[in-house]
């Protein structure tokens, strides 16, 4: 049985295989190289409604996870908040980065 930190690591080498784990939450210098083809994609592939059908899909009065965000809070704040989550996906999945809090 993998530890939790395993796991996570696991995913991560998955889904962003060329991103080096970065201590203290610093860019790696190839996110610092991105280019209009990077973004074109990742605005491709994360969209608003994408990223609604996400939230709606959570169930409401789950425990929240260690950011200690209730699924309900999102659910509610949607239209404040998904522009603002759309372009934070972008620009990880562009930039090849997940921040280390994230992690």
């Amino acid at each position: 049985m993998q530890s939790e930190g395993e796991t996570l690591d696991l995913l991560l080498a998955t889904h962003f295989p060329t991103t080096d784990t970065v201590e203290r939450g610093l860019l790696p210098a190839a996110a610092c190289r991105t280019t209009r083809v990077n973004w074109q994609m990742a605005a491709k592939i994360i969209t608003y409604r994408k990223v609604e059908w996400a939230i709606k899909s959570f169930a409401p009065y789950k425990s929240p996870g260690m950011d200690g965000i209730f699924p309900a809070l999102l659910q509610e704040g949607r239209e404040i908040l998904i522009p603002y989550l759309v372009k934070m996906f972008r620009a990880c999945l562009a930039m090849g980065y997940v921040p280390a809090t994230w992690r």
